[in-house]
């Protein structure tokens, strides 16, 4: 009975030790581990921004769609989980479709990416597919039904990129959005 305790309770240790450790958005980076850890939406800030937002302005309109990616984790090798947000988008100028991406994407194929900030700010990467330019910003929520979303192109040197085929970024850089 002794050594079945025993290897019993070894075997719980063994476990306990493997487990994975679970923070929310708020801890701070230098408070987590480094592995086998899952950064979860525990206060459901995701709530908010998930779903379909929409401008509108006469015959032009800018739609994206974001969805939640529970326990998300790149690459597949990384022990490092946690809730992500991704979309796609549409763009129409004077009743034309300028530019669209049909599917919800995580990384490395995503077009749109956004990262908790705080519970109504995320930053953003956004990949246009017409000119193949990227830009990152922010999506802030002003009210349960509204948000803004402004891009910027990023900073730094740039090899071997498309940023030079002449094509200009395609997308607007500067929208309020209604959520739908």
């Amino acid at each position: 009975m002794k050594k079945i305790l025993i290897l019993t309770l070894t075997i719980s240790s063994f476990f306990a030790c493997k487990a994975q450790t679970i923070y929310g958005f708020d801890t701070e980076p230098e408070a987590m581990e480094a592995n086998n850890i899952y950064i979860k939406d525990t206060n459901n800030d995701h709530d908010l921004i998930v779903g379909t937002w929409r401008w509108e302005d006469s015959n032009n309109s800018f739609e994206i769609t974001l969805q939640e990616f529970e326990m998300y984790n790149y690459p597949d090798t990384s022990t490092r989980y946690y809730d992500a947000i991704f979309g796609k988008y549409k763009y129409i100028v004077d009743g034309d479709l300028i530019s669209e991406t049909t599917t919800i994407e995580s990384l490395p194929n995503f077009s749109i990416g956004l990262n908790h900030s705080t519970s109504t700010l995320y930053s953003v990467v956004i990949e246009d597919v017409v000119s193949g330019k990227s830009m990152i910003g922010e999506f802030e929520i002003i009210s349960s039904n509204t948000g803004t979303l402004n891009l910027w192109r990023s900073e730094g040197i740039r090899v071997n990129s498309p940023d030079d085929n002449g094509i200009d970024f395609s997308l607007p850089m500067s929208v309020t959005l209604t959520k739908q």
